[in-house]
């Protein structure tokens, strides 16, 4: 053994005893049960810990989980015979092989090889529907990115966890794992608008996001910090991209809550979390958003100002006959033919309509009705 060790050295017997000591637990079978029961916990979107009879979304507290006969893990970024490990800090998920079936497709302006999983117990109809609301996501924030497929396409799985708790259709009653690089979850109905929305946004961050991280041109966004602008980009993308002809719909909600705050009025909202008055008239009203800000502040800064400012953008754009518009901004900007996002509305705005921009993002200025009639308008002619 001293041998051993004088031809080696100890570094590397440092790391052999490490992985010895890693995979030792696991050949033993020490690996972590994931209870029958979970008591379910709530997330951003739903609920990110939960447990059913075909589905598990749980806490591993990064130990190796056992993986029961009969059923498999979604996301797992190591494997064996038994066991599965899952990305640092993100929840795990096992489904119950038997419950669950598989349809991949191919996007033509995506990267990806997108494997859908679904209960065996959805519909012809609605998985078609399924379908086509995923390849949209993917193909139009894939060109949006200027993505080029390649010949070794990217694995990603969209869980569809529509139907497992709750409501479907209503928020904070659905299966929501966390997002990561490997796996997006549908947690809405093929027929609920702000499923596809929400199924659009998270396939925004996949690119923006997760994919690798702040990528370089969201440090030359100023005066955005990079979260500040993911929001911005995939909030936009929510209405811009969907294939529902009642997009308009969305558009009106967020300007009425705009107006509503603008105004001082919360009385012309009557969903959560806008109606609770003592907390509205508090909201930082600015897309710009402080680390350990209250919810509200992000409520309201990312999910409603921010849409709705691009969108007024577009529809500023729409009024000037630019003859472009935020989506071919932003995909110059991705491809490096530009930079920042106001530097290129200067090239076809006036100094003054760009500052009355700056000034809907940082909530200095009240959006006009005009720009939000002028984008819904261009978006119902796509």
């Amino acid at each position: 053994m001293r041998k051993v060790l004088v031809i080696i050295g100890v570094p590397a017997v440092c790391a052999l005893l490490a992985v010895v000591v890693y995979f030792v637990p696991i050949l033993k079978g020490e690996c972590y049960k994931v209870p029958d029961y979970l008591k379910p916990i709530a997330g951003s979107q739903g609920y990110r810990i939960w447990s059913g009879d075909i589905l598990k979304s749980f806490d591993h507290k990064n130990r190796p989980v056992c993986v029961p006969q009969g059923w498999e893990a979604v996301g797992a970024i190591e494997t064996g015979a038994g066991w599965a490990k899952f990305e640092t800090k993100l929840t795990g998920v096992l489904i119950r092989s038997d419950a669950f079936t598989l349809q991949s497709i191919q996007p033509k302006q995506s990267m990806y090889k997108v494997d859908i999983l679904y209960p065996v117990t959805t519909t012809e109809s609605s998985i078609r529907r399924y379908v086509a609301i995923i390849e949209n996501a993917f193909n139009r924030t894939g060109k949006l990115f200027n993505d080029d497929p390649k010949e070794q396409r990217v694995q990603h799985v969209v869980l569809i966890t529509a139907g497992l708790a709750g409501n479907a259709d209503e928020d904070a009653t659905y299966v929501y794992p966390d997002p990561s690089a490997r796996v997006s979850a549908f947690v809405r109905t093929q027929n609920s608008l702000r499923g596809e929305e929400l199924f659009i946004h998270a396939v925004m961050h996949l690119y923006n996001r997760h994919q690798s991280g702040a990528l370089p041109y969201q440090k030359l966004q100023s005066p955005f910090a990079e979260e500040d602008w993911q929001e911005v980009e995939a909030t936009w993308a929510e209405t811009a991209f969907t294939t529902s002809a009642e997009r308009s719909g969305r558009i009106v909600y967020l300007y009425g809550v705009h107006t509503a705050v603008r105004t001082g009025n919360f009385s012309l909202i009557k969903e959560a979390p806008f109606n609770d008055q003592k907390a509205f008239e508090k909201i930082r009203q600015s897309v710009i958003v402080a680390p350990n800000s209250p919810n509200l502040d992000y409520q309201y800064g990312h999910y409603v100002l921010a849409p709705l400012s691009m969108l007024a953008v577009d529809g500023m754009l729409q009024e000037s006959n630019t003859h472009t518009s935020v989506e071919k901004i932003l995909t110059d900007i991705h491809a490096g033919k530009a930079s920042n996002f106001f530097d290129e509305l200067q090239k076809t705005l006036s100094k003054e309509e760009v500052q009355r921009a700056r000034g809907w993002f940082e909530g200095t200025e009240t959006i006009p009705s005009s720009v939000i009639n002028s984008v819904i308008t261009a978006y119902k002619s796509q």
